[in-house]
């Protein structure tokens, strides 16, 4: 779920800062003390409305809401805090984070009372503090500190990242080819120089002629970003900052503390792309929900309130990016809903040698303004486009192509391209397959080389990569390239060279460590195959994938009137111990017997949870836990159509939580686990899985972990000031519909707490969370200590100083990994 807080507050400006500043400092830690009771939430009656809202009639709430709508009391409404500063609020995170700290572990020191569920949360977990140190020490132990990324060729320079032991953010390097190590960026002295206990830098790029930079910095975890612009280092003396033309050297060096810095954009999206030369970026900007809705452009040396808008939708379902193709010809504008799309194509300039400044800068604004519509919006239709050549390339589902197709469409030379921005010659008339729709195939993006073009999807259940060469005289026959392992994930990596017949991977599985490949798209002679160079894998210390095994297996769904039984894939891996030895001995399937297991699950967006390797899972590995991966419906992993929109959203969505809990059902039905040995885990709407699955079948389970879960399902969608909570009426439904209320009613995690037994349980949030807000975990909680009548450990843990996607300073983050293993090792297995 990517729902989260109701108003920008976070977003980098003073204002925003300085009460950050405040907030992190009313919640500063003091010891704690061993065993703290369980946090009980005040309550505070809340009439939440569903449809047509009586004290604010005239707010936008959908297209077919209720008019008489329906209401429904909530006591927990009063934690939700948008601004972050409530002290009463924060007392009573900090009292579960204590809580869940002293029944776990006595590791951090919080404060008084979210006081009350941190301190509730460290003191049940004080009694396993041995048991997460040394979780933490073997995840460690698996991890190579100092280490770097394999560099890859940008113009005349190789540019790489590494990390090194004791600091806990990455550096960012370049060398010209042959030439010395010049580090461009330490995120470390960023953390110091911003005095900023998170950082994302959720983009880094690097000039048309690789003397500037474009990086875009997120301080708080609320995904606001700033954007700063240098000049790259030549040596490791730090920016040259000789070549400002827009301000002194002492105002460069001013710039929020940052040495060499030529400008800052405020308030931003994470994403950069500079122009056809080093004299202008295009970058993104949000709205008050949070929503990427407009296109900028910023000309160097220029005031940013003098930067040229270039798009805005006003649509809350759609999201606005923008990125230039590999070609480095076209910038595309892309504006999307979950389920509808629209494109615009803006033809670069070409790079003006020796020119002015201002004569490039003019020349992009002209380019931009004759910005050419591919395809107007049609409701239900989704296209992407990149380009090659003299064409278009565009992944899309017209014609009721649900699993998705590659069309193209023709250019005009380049000469003419712009002088007819208004012509309809991109339209969806004109577009021709590059091959028959097959609905066994699934399409979901290409990347187009000068010679030939990357095709990325799905087929029988895995991840593919097809080669297609267009320029074969019309031979239109794709390729594809094979792996050796059954189970495996493959994505595209740096690939910053239009004119190269390499295409750079990397791939990964249960058993394999992350690879770096480079694959030759020219066939081997005289066969169909590809070489493929593995340039480095993962290090991982004292891993030995011979001591491990994997398998998939599939699960048959839950019995049901309305549908056949639908076979639910799984992955597995364990430790090769479990097969044999003893009582562990595996049966005809050769898979493990009587064992704990931890089974994760996501079932959202059509998202694929494709199995990869993570060391800091060997601990539990080597402790004889199996780790499943539940492919159930809702994700992608299928195909899009049979297994998202046919399977798994709007009034389909149980299968989601049924599926899952018929992948438990089957473990334990084939003797690998047992309900006293199963623990789950999930995050984000992986933790709406977990709470809408431990409703439904509350004895299933001994225990689980919901990170960062979006459980109050039916109060945010119905909420439209909530950050991006419109774009995702198209994902679960829009509740102010009384078709939509009464089916989400029906899983909705917060709604369905009842008084019965639950499984342990722990939730963690993040409080400047802009996807899932604090809150709701909070509110969660509450409730189910209110209302559930067992006496079995129930713990919330915030990280008071991150957002959606935990602790950026990967120490720190391990640290909290081995803090939820020793959750799950308490309670479903004697090895800790």
């Amino acid at each position: 779920m990517s729902s989260g807080i109701a108003s920008a507050l976070f977003c980098g400006s003073g204002i925003a800062m300085l009460m950050r500043q405040r907030m992190l400092r009313q919640i500063e830690e003091k010891p704690v003390l061993k065993k703290v009771s369980p946090p009980v939430t005040k309550k505070v009656p809340y009439l939440q409305y569903f449809g047509k809202h009586p004290e604010r009639p005239d707010e936008y709430r959908g297209d077919n809401i209720m008019e008489s709508p329906k209401s429904s009391w909530d006591n927990y409404q009063w934690l939700r805090d948008d601004s972050r500063t409530n002290e009463e609020v924060i007392c009573h995170i900090k009292a579960e984070n204590a809580y869940c700290e002293s029944e776990m572990s006595s590791l951090a020191p919080v404060t008084e009372a979210l006081y009350t569920e941190n301190a509730y949360c460290e003191s049940e977990m004080s009694s396993l503090a041995p048991v997460t140190e040394a979780l933490y020490t073997e995840m460690l132990k698996y991890l190579k500190e100092s280490d770097e990324e394999v560099p890859y060729k940008s113009g005349d320079f190789e540019y790489f990242s590494k990390t090194v032991k004791g600091l806990a953010y990455t550096i960012h390097c370049r060398s010209a080819i042959g030439g010395d190590e010049v580090t461009i960026l330490d995120e470390n002295v960023l953390v110091d120089t911003l005095k900023c206990s998170y950082l994302d830098l959720g983009a880094l790029e690097a000039s048309p002629s690789h003397t500037l930079m474009a990086f875009a910095v997120d301080s708080s975890g609320y995904e606001t970003y700033n954007i700063y612009i240098q000049p790259i280092p030549k040596d490791n003396n730090g920016p040259d900052v000789s070549s400002s033309s827009s301000s002194s050297s002492e105002e460069l060096r001013s710039v929020h503390g940052i040495r060499g810095c030529l400008e800052v954009l405020t308030d931003c999206g994470g994403e950069v792309e500079w122009g056809a030369d080093d004299s202008c970026i295009f970058y993104t900007k949000q709205d008050a929900e949070h929503r990427p809705h407009q296109v900028w452009l910023h000309l160097l040396g220029t005031p940013q309130d003098e930067d040229v808008l270039l798009f805005q939708d006003d649509d809350g379902l759609f999201n606005v990016s923008v990125g230039k193709t590999l070609s480095g010809e076209c910038l595309i504008i892309s504006s999307g809903s979950i389920e509808t799309s629209e494109a615009y194509v803006i033809f670069l300039p070409s790079p003006l040698s020796n020119a002015d400044i201002k004569e490039s800068q003019a020349a992009h604004v002209r380019a931009a303004s004759d910005k050419i519509l591919v395809q107007k919006r049609e409701e239900g239709l989704r296209y992407d486009v990149d380009h090659q050549g003299n064409y278009l390339f565009i992944v899309t589902n017209e014609g009721n192509a649900k699993n998705g197709k590659l069309m193209r469409v023709a250019l005009p030379p380049k000469e003419e391209r712009r002088r007819v921005a208004s012509a309809h010659y991109l339209q969806k008339e004109k577009w021709e397959e590059v091959r028959p729709y097959d609905p066994q195939v699934e399409i979901t993006g290409v990347l187009p080389f000068k010679r030939f073009i990357a095709v990325f999807g799905r087929a029988e259940g895995g991840q593919k990569i097809w080669i297609y060469n267009p320029m074969n005289g019309g031979d239109y026959t794709w390729k594809e390239v094979l792996f050796d392992e059954e189970c495996y994930s493959v994505h595209s990596s740096h690939n910053h060279v239009y004119d190269t017949d390499i295409i750079r991977v990397k791939y990964s599985s249960l058993l394999t460590p992350q690879q770096v490949l480079d694959i030759n798209m020219v066939p081997a002679e005289g066969t169909s195959s590809f070489s493929k160079t593995i340039l480095k894998q993962k290090e991982v210390p004292g891993y030995d994938p011979s001591n491990y095994r994997c398998c998939r297996i599939f699960a048959p769904s839950a019995p049901s009137d309305n549908e056949e039984t639908v076979m639910i894939p799984m992955s597995l891996v364990f430790h090769k111990s479990l097969v044999n030895t003893g009582t562990h001995a595996g049966g005809e399937k050769g898979l493990p017997r009587n064992v704990p297991v931890l089974m994760s699950g996501y079932g959202s967006y059509g998202c694929s949870n494709d199995p990869y390797f993570s060391y800091s899972q060997l601990p539990l590995l080597d402790r004889g836990i199996v780790y499943a991966i539940a492919h159930i419906r809702g994700g992608g992993e299928m195909g899009r159509a049979l297994w998202y929109e046919e399977g798994g959203k709007y009034f389909t969505k149980m299968n989601t939580f049924h599926d899952f809990a018929a992948c438990g059902t089957y473990l334990q039905s084939q003797k690998v686990s047992s309900k006293d040995q199963m623990a789950i885990v999930g995050r984000s709407a992986g933790g709406l899985l977990i709470g809408a699955t431990i409703n439904l079948y509350p004895d299933l389970f001994k225990a689980a972990v919901a990170d960062v879960p979006f459980v109050d399902v039916l109060n945010t969608m119905s909420d439209p000031s909530i950050p991006l909570t419109v774009g995702e009426w198209e994902e679960w439904g829009n509740p102010n519909e009384e078709r939509y209320y009464d089916y989400m009613s029906k899983y909705c995690p917060y709604t369905n707490i009842q008084r019965q037994d639950y499984p342990a349980l722990l939730v963690t949030a993040g409080l400047f969370d802009p996807r899932v807000a604090y809150w709701e975990p909070a509110k969660f909680v509450s409730k189910l200590r209110e209302l559930k009548t067992d006496s079995n450990l129930l713990m919330m843990k915030t990280d008071l100083s991150s957002g959606h996607f935990n602790a950026s300073d990967r120490y720190k983050d391990l640290r909290e990994r081995a803090f939820e293993m020793s959750f799950v090792l308490s309670q479903i297995s004697t090895n800790h």
